[in-house]
């Protein structure tokens, strides 16, 4: 729902700013927010596929990745 999204964002908002201001992160780190628009098919599947294969970035430790679902590009030929 639209209202569990701004809660999310809220935490993360906050998460974020507590990690820079105890040094756990660098103050100039930009926290990025992967969605599915981002990508077109082949690239969806290239970016899961290079997440699954080298998952020794230190970023991705401290991740969870959730809700992942695979279906067709409704507007790709």
């Amino acid at each position: 729902s639209n209202e569990t999204k701004l809660v999310a964002d809220k935490i993360l908002r906050r998460l974020n700013s507590h990690f820079k201001e105890n040094n756990h992160i660098k103050q100039s780190v930009e926290i990025l927010k992967i969605q599915f628009n981002h990508f077109n098919n082949e690239g969806r599947i290239s970016f899961l596929k290079d997440i699954s294969e080298s998952h020794c970035k230190n970023e991705f430790y401290f991740n969870k990745i959730i809700d992942v679902d695979f279906h067709p590009d409704e507007n790709a030929t």
